[in-house]
């Protein structure tokens, strides 16, 4: 029932609770998980704790919660399109969170919290989030976490012309989604084709 799958910069997979998942040595990635932050080990490649010793198994924990059906799922298929003067490529459109990759450029761009929280983490380069009178400078791989209450940030490169980072907010409905990609043009099988996947 398992298989190794190869994978390459960009690519995104979609792995609900109960899929048994391993990294493979020397890949860097943004991972997404509900809140409970609980991992079930079965086995953990040998490799020990901050004490020395070997970090602790929950074989039979995880046993209870697998989803025991063969897996047949491979990098998504992401959509790119443009909004509020950003270029973005949804990835996930889970009914509880959204990630998307967008592009902010070096004159600033407003994107709406739609009264949701959003979470902003640079990626190589650096950039300048406001809301209101606070504001924040990310340097690379550095995260923030917008008040749903903003209404509204600001963001812009602050290293060269542009800078890419990961974006990811609850949605307001089940329409947000399919809505959104309307409204920047996308059309309605490649949107339902995008949304099967979830």
């Amino acid at each position: 029932m398992l298989r190794r799958v190869p994978v390459k910069a960009g690519d995104a997979f979609y792995l609900p609770a109960g899929t048994l998942h391993a990294i493979g040595a020397g890949i860097v990635l943004f991972e997404t998980q509900q809140a409970s932050d609980l991992t079930y080990r079965i086995f953990d490649w040998n490799r020990t704790g901050l004490d020395g010793k070997p970090r602790q198994l929950q074989v039979r924990k995880a046993a209870d919660v697998l989803e025991y059906r063969a897996g047949t799922r491979g990098a998504l298929e992401p959509i790119a399109y443009a909004f509020e003067s950003l270029q973005r490529t949804i990835y996930i459109a889970d009914p509880r969170f959204l990630v998307e990759r967008v592009v902010a450029r070096d004159e600033p761009s407003s994107m709406a919290t739609h009264d949701r929280p959003l979470i902003v983490m640079a990626l190589e380069r650096g950039l300048t989030l406001s809301c209101g009178d606070a504001g924040a400078t990310l340097a690379p791989y550095d995260t923030a976490l917008v008040p749903a209450g903003a209404g509204r940030c600001t963001i812009c490169a602050s290293e060269g012309d542009e800078a890419p980072f990961m974006f990811v907010m609850p949605p307001p409905d089940a329409r947000f989604v399919a809505a959104r990609l309307l409204a920047a043009g996308i059309e309605q099988p490649r949107i339902d084709r995008f949304l099967e996947q979830f």
